[in-house]
């Protein structure tokens, strides 16, 4: 078997650029479904349901088996998420009225 780092040169490499990390609430509000959003702080939670973000998070979506028999294998057919518009309601929010330990618990480690 040849090494494969001899041909290392033949493969295209692409510098990336580092970015911020994102914060923990803004994680959350990437990942979380609708009705979870109660794992946010209070104040979060009451600018999401008034913002046009709330949309976003469907109420009912389709779970799809895909040959497996255990449910954790099965695909979720939601749609994709704005990113640029959950950024911006993210960005727009006033952290200064989240509790000391709120602020903690989403600081990068």
């Amino acid at each position: 078997m040849i090494d494969i780092s001899t041909y290392s040169e033949k493969f295209i490499t692409k510098d990336f650029e580092l970015s911020k990390p994102v914060s923990a609430f803004e994680q959350l509000l990437y990942v979380l479904p609708k009705y979870s959003h109660d794992l946010l702080p209070k104040s979060i939670q009451t600018k999401l349901k008034n913002s046009e973000i709330y949309k976003l998070y469907p109420d009912n979506y389709e779970i799809i088996p895909i040959d497996n028999t255990k449910e954790y294998n099965w695909k979720t057919d939601i749609p994709n998420i704005d990113k640029n518009s959950i950024n911006e309601f993210y960005q727009n929010l006033v952290l200064s009225e989240l509790s000391e330990k709120e602020l903690k618990r989403n600081q990068e480690k």
